[in-house]
């Protein structure tokens, strides 16, 4: 497995390329780093796509999602079917703590920028402003410090791995203003666990050894 270190002031944060892990068929990146706990977590730096998608084609494959840059995002997928297909690839959905630490790039309560891209909100940055879900990667700019891309806006994504931690955080191409990586702790707008829609994703974790 290949391993790419970049240092972020004090800490350090590898981003694995998954190729060689038997349980993927195909490369997948993550970005890992210390938890708050001090457990080191690896996060999907892309959101789920299906093993179908393309760049323009969301895909229809119930296989095993995979994380990988130029994929339409996996949408209309109820929290337990995400939650599920993060576990038939050996992994599960990011916990609260670990989602808003990649997101804001840095680790602990109240640490890191408001949005992946900084603290000065800029819709033009990320998939924002309407349209639809576009490939993973596409917005360069939307990316955060800890290297992981779409975290706010193009989907929603589940987290949590109970019913009671089951939130959608990030907001969605729908959310010009609603896109911190805070968004979901206290959203205007509740999806429900057991109903798909359009406008939610996913993307999974797993524990480092």
């Amino acid at each position: 497995m290949r391993a790419r270190v970049v240092v972020l002031g004090a800490s350090a944060l590898t981003l694995l390329a998954c190729s060689d892990d038997p349980d993927f068929a195909v490369r997948e990146d993550e970005v890992c780093f210390e938890r708050r706990d001090g457990q080191r977590i690896c996060v999907e730096v892309y959101e789920a796509s299906r093993q179908d998608a393309s760049d323009d084609v969301e895909g229809s494959s119930e296989a095993p999602p995979r994380s990988t840059a130029g994929r339409r995002p996996w949408t209309n997928v109820t929290w337990m079917a995400a939650r599920e297909a993060c576990r038939a690839k050996g992994k599960r959905l990011c916990e609260r703590d670990e989602w808003l630490d990649a997101c804001d790039g840095g680790v602990g309560e109240d640490v890191g920028s408001t949005y992946p891209y900084g603290d000065t909100i800029d819709p033009t940055l990320c998939n924002v402003e309407g349209g639809g879900p576009i490939a993973g990667g596409t917005r360069a700019t939307c990316v955060s410090a800890f290297g992981a891309f779409d975290m706010a806006g193009n989907v929603w994504e589940w987290t949590g791995n109970t019913t009671s931690s089951a939130v959608a955080r990030g907001g969605s191409f729908r959310n010009s203003v609603l896109h911190s990586c805070g968004a979901g702790d206290t959203p205007p707008q509740t999806f429900r666990i057991d109903q798909p829609n359009e406008e939610v994703g996913f993307r999974c974790c797993r524990e480092a050894g």
